[in-house]
């Protein structure tokens, strides 16, 4: 995975929660640009720390494993529990507006 795709990750999981850039920007303490250069896959480089917290700052975690790991059933399960809390968190607005 590159910065790009983990960029575009983290843009699906701030949408999914209703957080705007700026949100996550005071959260974390970086500054809105950097949030949107990492969103847009135009940074070139983000330290391990700065990168954790925008990820934690939207209920992300970071996982190290081997390259090349095949998924387990921990990860479908994790998976699913994603899936259901984006599909129930979307019905929930629809029915507010």
């Amino acid at each position: 995975m590159n910065i790009a795709e983990l960029g575009s990750i983290f843009r699906d999981a701030r949408l999914a929660r209703g957080l705007t850039q700026r949100d996550v920007a005071l959260r974390t303490g970086l500054h809105p640009t950097t949030v949107s250069d990492f969103e847009r896959g135009v940074l070139s480089e983000l330290g391990l720390t700065k990168s954790i917290a925008l990820l934690e700052a939207v209920d992300l975690e970071l996982v190290v494993r081997p390259r090349g790991h095949v998924r387990t059933l921990d990860d479908i399960a994790h998976e699913r529990r994603v899936a259901a809390t984006t599909v129930l968190g979307t019905a929930r607005k629809r029915v507010r507006r």
